[in-house]
Order: C-alpha cells, then structure tokens, then sequence
C-alpha cells in the first residue's frame, strides 16, 4: 500500500500540492476497475475507512480531471464518471454500448 501511495505521489507532485483528499482520491481511481461517480467514490472512500467531505472530494477529482490526472465520463443517466487518467490524455477511446450503462475504455488503434 506504501508503495502505491508513493507511486501516486509521484504522479501528483509534477502538477501542484499533493494534498491528502488528492492522493486518497487519485489511489481510489488508480485501483478501480471501472469508471465510478463521486457518489460511488464516496462511498468507497467511507468502507475503506477514509473519510473526505463532498465539497473536497469534488475539488479534488476537479483538479484531477484539470490536470489531466482523471478524465471526466458523462453517463447515459447524466450521471458524471471518473477514471484514471495518468497516461497520455489521448491514448484511449470511451464507449457506452447500449446495453450496458458502464463506460469502458479502450486503447487508440496504433497509426500505419
């Protein structure tokens, strides 16, 4: 968990202050396996025993998303979805099948 906490640090350090709310959420969003709303992550913050209010959880993935740390999904349902993002901002493609409500990121097709 130390090491991933420092992993995450080092992703944060580059971009500004590496606040606690912004470490706590950015880890959160690195161990996800999906794209999840604030309220699922603030949820999960709650069952993980890490307690963030919602005005701050909501600054931080803010800056997350502004630093291009997180991209910011809309759902189907008008609902906003948060991922990782700490690779290149322009290396996958977001689909919404119509089936399923999930978002899923795929990787870019590599050019010829």
């Amino acid at each position: 968990m130390a090491d991933a906490m420092s992993e995450t640090i080092k992703l944060i350090k580059p971009y500004g202050r590496a606040t606690q709310a912004r470490i706590t959420v950015l880890d959160m969003l690195l161990s996800a396996t999906h794209a999840i709303s604030h309220a699922e992550l603030e949820s999960a913050l709650l069952s993980a025993g890490r307690q963030i209010d919602r005005v701050t959880l909501y600054r931080a993935l803010e800056w997350l998303v502004s630093k291009n740390l997180a991209h910011k999904i809309p759902g189907r349902d008008r609902v906003w979805r948060y991922s990782a993002a700490y690779r290149k901002p322009i290396t996958t493609f977001i689909f919404i099948a119509r089936t399923v409500t999930r978002p899923s990121a795929w990787p870019a097709p590599k050019r010829i």
